[in-house]
């Protein structure tokens, strides 16, 4: 086969690679749209010549291999978005032309094999930024044209219903947003601030970051919003609002979620303001970080600032091929501009710019369209060569393409499998990087974070964490125990208050113990009051259980008197048998001292109860009945014998008395149940149980 010759048209807004096959390309070749002048300016070097650069670079890559697409070219058409979504939806209508018109200035395409196809456009990379791309996706997908952003990474894009021709070769921001937690969580930074910018992508950002303090352990002091292009007098309100949110470091980590032109507007304004060069320290999200900022006058603004970007890697061969094109006639319609403002290094004599290391994601992309292109030559015409009429019929439908765009697999540049992450997303992995103020003033590779389904992976090299570690970063101390949290107007700082009294410090404040506990002696916690009752090895307790066992003894001696004697004239006056019922009542009396000084139960407390009225029920009884007898034999006028003054008689009567105050016991008993009764003391720090 013969090489196919590709002629480059140079428009004064876009430029043209010609080829059987185009792809659109929106770049942000400027970084600013003034309407008040209708034109851009504040070229880029990075984000905008550079990857448009890379974009053409890797299709003429392609179109040299000759076996990935045979008998066919690919061929571009870049357009520049100024940042704006007004010029990118204007630009992005002229690509679509190409697709719908047949009027439009460029020609039909003519294949090595004879095959022609007019209305070539088959699909579009681009644009960078999540806040363009969705208008833009919104648009390409009423006209069915496949797109693959390179750099836009908002979840927003993830939804389906409404991007359906919509994909990317980097991750969404869900899992940069985990990058950033795990980072934060590796340094111990629990204390951070969020800037974020007036987008989709700023806004999505700082939710899903605020999502995961648990996660990453942090607390987000405070989280402001700012226009892509902020005023001076907005940058200096940001500053200062900033500043009053220092950590006990004597500074504030702020993570930043801004596009560059607007961080490098922060930054000069910092470096403006007196004291607060070293009052920062900065966390770059993707939108800034790895940029090149040696022409702005920011470098000690920026000195140790730590940052995640989407995966570094390098284009084999592309920056030899950057570095060439100032020595030869560059078709590039911006390249004029962007050397003669020196935007990263690069002027009309010398170019010897660091290339940009996401650019690989944009080669990603090419050949994705590729490999598709390929997968449907080998689907549709076979061995044949050049474009065939079902070839030509599926890629205008633009619905085929975008199914076989989803199945595509390949080696990237970095010898990693490139596949999409469920048809659409590109694989989660991130660069950790530091910014070196020395005289490079370059962005240096740490470490990184990945995730492969569940499984988070984040490494940070030794070397690099002892230099940028700065110990925990937190906005106040812990409180000691016995201290508690009260929050200031700041809900990620306090002042430790002093727990009084029967309090315990909690995790959410000076916290009362429950009754029947009090604060351990470091008051972080309650532990039960000690039960105080009386028990038998008490001093007290062992002189009670003296006596009473004396005043038993004595009773059985009187008793063993009382038997043996039983026949004498004296016990048989006193009546032996109520003599003795008086003398049990005695040793009943005495033998209840066992129970109340037993622990208290409900049992133990109910047997007190029958005790206490019974014994002394029974001696007054006993005493009553005998006080009657007698007073009824003086009384006797005759020598007849008295009725009821007999020994069964007067048992019976003392019995019968005994019986009444037991009646009265048990309803008692029933009525109100016996049970245990707690008394503390003021401070509550004993009690006593009866």
């Amino acid at each position: 086969m013969v090489s196919l010759s590709i002629a480059f048209v140079p428009e004064d807004d876009k430029y043209i690679l010609e080829g059987d096959l185009v792809l659109g390309g929106l770049f942000p070749i400027h970084s600013t749209f003034k309407p008040e002048l209708e034109k851009c300016s504040d070229i880029q070097g990075q984000d905008g010549i550079q990857a448009l650069e890379a974009m053409k670079y890797s299709i003429q890559t392609i179109n040299k291999e000759l076996k990935i697409l045979p008998g066919l070219s690919l061929g571009m058409v870049g357009v520049d978005t100024c940042e704006s979504e007004t010029i990118s939806l204007d630009n992005t209508n002229e690509l679509l032309d190409m697709r719908i018109n047949k009027n439009v200035n460029t020609e039909t395409c003519t294949c090595k094999s004879g095959d022609t196809m007019t209305n070539n456009l088959i699909g579009v990379i681009g644009p960078a930024s999540s806040k363009l791309s969705i208008p833009v996706a919104s648009l390409l997908r009423l006209f069915k044209v496949p797109q693959i952003s390179y750099q836009s990474t908002s979840p927003e894009l993830s939804d389906k219903t409404r991007f359906q021709y919509f994909k990317r070769t980097v991750p969404s921001d869900y899992f940069q947003a985990k990058a950033i937690a795990d980072l934060l969580k590796n340094l111990e930074y629990q204390y951070i601030s969020i800037v974020y910018e007036d987008s989709s992508y700023g806004f999505n950002f700082k939710s899903m970051l605020e999502k995961l303090t648990i996660h990453g352990n942090f607390c987000v002091g405070v989280s402001m919003k700012l226009p892509y292009d902020p005023s001076d007098t907005q940058n200096q309100h940001t500053i200062k609002t900033l500043l009053k949110h220092k950590n006990m470091k004597d500074t504030t980590v702020v993570v930043l979620i801004l596009r560059p032109h607007t961080a490098i507007e922060l930054f000069k304004a910092v470096s403006q303001t007196t004291h607060a060069k070293s009052s920062f320290h900065w966390i770059a999200t993707d939108g800034w970080a790895g940029r090149t900022f040696k022409n702005y006058g920011i470098n000690d603004v920026l000195g140790g600032s730590v940052g995640v970007q989407l995966f570094l890697g390098d284009i084999p061969g592309f920056k030899k091929y950057f570095t060439s094109l100032v020595k030869g006639n560059p078709t590039n319609p911006w390249w004029q501009d962007y050397t003669d403002t020196d935007a990263d290094g690069c002027t009309p004599d010398k170019c010897d710019v660091e290339e940009f290391g996401i650019l690989h994601y944009i080669n990603d992309a090419v050949k994705t369209f590729a490999y598709a292109i390929r997968g449907m030559h080998e689907a549709y015409c076979g061995k044949i060569d050049g474009l065939c009429d079902s070839l030509k019929t599926a890629l205008r439908g633009g619905t085929q393409l975008l199914e076989f765009l989803g199945n595509v697999s390949f080696k990237d540049d970095q010898n990693e499998t490139f596949q999409f992450v469920n048809s659409s997303e590109g694989p989660a992995r991130y660069s950790i990087l530091r910014y070196s103020s020395d005289e490079k003033e370059q962005w240096e590779t740490i470490g990184n974070f990945s995730q492969v389904g569940d499984t988070e992976r984040i490494f940070v090299n030794n070397k690099y964490r002892d230099e940028i570690y700065r110990g925990p970063i937190v906005c106040s101390h812990p409180c000691q125990y016995g201290y508690a949290k009260t929050v200031s107007e700041d809900r990620c700082c306090w002042k430790c208050t002093k727990c009084s009294g029967n309090q315990y410090s909690g995790e959410f404040g000076c916290m009362s113990c429950p009754v029947g506990s009090h604060p351990n002696y470091n008051k972080s916690n309650c532990t039960p009051i000690h039960i105080d009752f009386m028990s038998f090895n008490d001093p007290a307790a062992i002189g009670t259980l003296t006596l009473s066992s004396i005043g038993i003894a004595m009773c059985i001696v009187v008793i063993v008197v009382f038997t043996i004697n039983r026949e004498t004239p004296l016990v048989k006056a006193t009546d032996l048998k109520l003599s003795l019922l008086l003398v049990f009542s005695l040793i009943l009396s005495y033998g209840s001292s066992a129970a109340f000084l037993a622990k208290p139960t409900p049992i133990s407390c109910g047997l007190i109860r029958y005790l206490l009225g019974l014994c002394y029920t029974l001696q007054y009884a006993t005493l009553l009945t005998k006080t009657i007898r007698i007073y009824r034999l003086f009384q006797a006028k005759s020598p007849e014998k008295k009725k009821f003054i007999n020994s069964r008689s007067s048992i019976t009567l003392t019995l019968l008395i005994t019986f009444f105050h037991v009646l009265g016991l048990t309803a008692w008993i029933i009525f109100d149940r016996p049970d245990i009764r707690v008394d503390y003391d003021e401070r509550q720090r004993r009690f006593n149980m009866r």
